[in-house]
């Protein structure tokens, strides 16, 4: 679903004045392939983070909840990096809004992703976390946009 959201971005002016691409250039650029493995390489640190330092797992009541709020830290990291991918300016929210369609998905998979934890027990594996447990992961997941603010301000530096 993610890929699709991002089918509905709009043609922005700014666009229009970089050069045309040549027929035989790469559709992945150097620098695309290296904040693919950066971002990949971040979010493989911050769940094995989660999963193995002690001052995560003190935060959760049980192994149940610390699993289920690990599927939830990579679910939602996974939703932030969207929101981080769609441009390539400092305010990854700038013209947000002219793409409903990705709103939309991305409000949608969250919802899915709350639907499962909170309702899908035994069939997910999950139990429902507090609010706190829950706000942990979230918010340890959102971390995915400032690490990819603080790269692309060194990639503007460069």
């Amino acid at each position: 679903l993610g890929g699709l959201a991002f089918a509905g971005e709009p043609p922005l002016s700014y666009y229009m004045k970089e050069k045309p691409k040549r027929r035989d250039e790469k559709i992945l650029s150097r620098d695309m392939v290296w904040h693919i493995a950066l971002s990949g390489i971040y979010t493989l640190l911050l769940c094995a983070m989660f999963l193995t330092l002690p001052v995560f797992r003190g935060l959760y009541s049980g192994e149940a909840e610390l699993l289920t709020a690990f599927y939830a830290l990579f679910v939602f990291s996974g939703i932030f990096n969207c929101f981080s991918a769609r441009s390539e300016r400092l305010w990854i929210f700038s013209n947000l809004w002219k793409n409903k369609a990705f709103v939309f998905i991305m409000l949608l998979i969250s919802a899915v992703q709350l639907a499962m934890i909170y309702f899908g027990g035994a069939l997910f594996r999950c139990v429902a976390l507090n609010p706190s447990e829950l706000w942990t992961a979230v918010l340890l997941a959102a971390s995915v946009i400032p690490f990819d603010v603080v790269r692309r301000v060194i990639v503007k530096l460069k």
